[in-house]
């Protein structure tokens, strides 16, 4: 079974064993490494085992790995942005989770007030039609 290994990897985490589910999210990984599902689980397990170094290390070899595929590496800022503020390091943390969520938030309210404005309606900030 493919994802037999992720499988287990989430009951294990379920049940509290993260060494289990980081063995079987690690495996799952070297089943298929581009998996990236095994990825992010194998990192949130880390970080619950307080792996911070370790983390660290996967995630920055990671995020140059994909540094040319931009939605993947979008996958990748929410983690960062976890192990931030795992360190306490919450400028940077904010730093990431901007990378994360805030251009898609913005460019979703440019679209929406920059439609209101194609059709010559008036729109106040918040992108309503006055």
């Amino acid at each position: 079974m493919r994802n037999e290994k992720l499988l287990l990897g989430y009951i294990s985490f379920l049940n509290n064993d993260f060494e289990a589910a980081e063995k079987n999210f690690r495996e799952a990984l070297q089943e298929d490494p581009t998996n990236f599902t095994a990825l992010q689980n194998l990192i949130i397990t880390m970080l619950r085992e307080k792996k911070i170094e370790e983390t660290e290390a996967l995630l920055q070899m990671n995020q140059e790995r994909f540094k040319k595929r931009t939605r993947v590496l979008k996958k990748i800022y929410p983690l960062i942005f976890l192990l931030k503020l795992k360190q306490g390091k919450i400028d940077d943390a904010l730093e990431y989770f901007e990378k994360a969520f805030f251009d898609d938030i913005y460019i979703s309210c440019l679209l929406y007030t920059s439609d209101a404005a194609d059709e010559l309606d008036g729109v106040d900030l918040g992108g309503r039609r006055i």
